[in-house]
């Protein structure tokens, strides 16, 4: 030993990197039979749980997953059945409006297949409810009692509720004239003694919703709150009042607010002619 430290420190010699590697591979060899035994039970069971861990991790994630499709897949059927329990509703509530509608037309001795009446063929409204939203309702009566499209509709005390838009056999539909967007020429009456005319104001006016109207008029025209406006394609039929008027300085004209003289949810029945 202390001749190869001197001769290591001489330079005449170099480490033996190589023969200790290569008497570590033989010890390696050697060895790994005992040492494998050794290791064997601690790591037959590690592999083994780290098997199943990965297997039930993938089981679980399976599961959970056919849960959620199971569960949404319900959750769709759940919402169509509501939608299609609420359209029944809606046809029930129709085909029973239809049926109490005929039974009191029958009872009254009038005509199932021609309700005439002196304003008009008598009805009774639909689903009203619905016009506040969608300015639509249905009638109890249709093309087999005489009902025909562009037919206006009104009550007992003629004023204009809306126009008939189609018709079937015992049926028919109708839009409000008050509907956003739909125009109609009207007549205005003034009652200020001022009016430079004593005949009607000839003007177009237009639906606002909910049973309302807007027009713009000449400023050269007198009007008053309360003032008549009726439907220039029926004049027997009355529109509305003048219920506001916006007379802004810049404007060229003056913008007149109209209010229907009915509430479609409290009428019983209803005129078409």
């Amino acid at each position: 030993m202390m001749k190869y430290l001197s001769a290591k420190r001489s330079g005449n010699s170099t480490f033996p990197y190589r023969t200790l590697l290569v008497i570590y591979a033989a010890l390696v060899v050697y060895f790994w039979p005992t040492v494998k035994a050794a290791l064997l039970p601690v790591y037959d069971p590690l592999l083994t749980f780290t098997k199943i861990s990965t297997l039930k991790a993938h089981s679980y994630l399976d599961e959970r997953s056919s849960e959620w499709l199971t569960k949404n897949i319900l959750i769709a059927k759940i919402a169509n059945l509501e939608e299609e329990n609420e359209n029944l509703k809606a046809k029930l509530a129709y085909a029973n409006a239809v049926i109490s509608a005929r039974i009191e037309a029958s009872q009254a001795g009038l005509s199932t297949t021609s309700l005439q009446h002196e304003l008009g063929i008598r009805a009774s409204p639909l689903l009203a409810r619905s016009a506040q939203l969608f300015s639509v309702f249905y009638l109890s009566k249709g093309y087999e009692d005489g009902i025909r499209e562009g037919m206006f509709v009104f009550t007992n005390k003629r004023v204009a509720i809306g126009k008939v838009v189609m018709t079937r056999g015992q049926t028919a539909s109708v839009e409000l004239l008050s509907k956003s967007g739909e125009a109609y020429e009207a007549l205005l009456f003034s009652s200020s003694t001022s009016s430079t005319s004593t005949e009607p104001v000839r003007m177009v006016i237009s639906g606002n919703g909910g049973g309302s109207f807007v027009a713009s008029v000449p400023k050269s025209i007198k009007i008053e709150i309360g003032d008549t406006v009726l439907l220039a394609a029926q004049e027997t039929l009355k529109l509305g009042e003048v219920a506001g008027i916006s007379n802004v300085k810049q404007d060229v004209a003056q913008r007149v607010f109209i209010r229907g003289g009915f509430s479609i949810g409290t009428l019983s029945s209803v005129y078409v002619k």
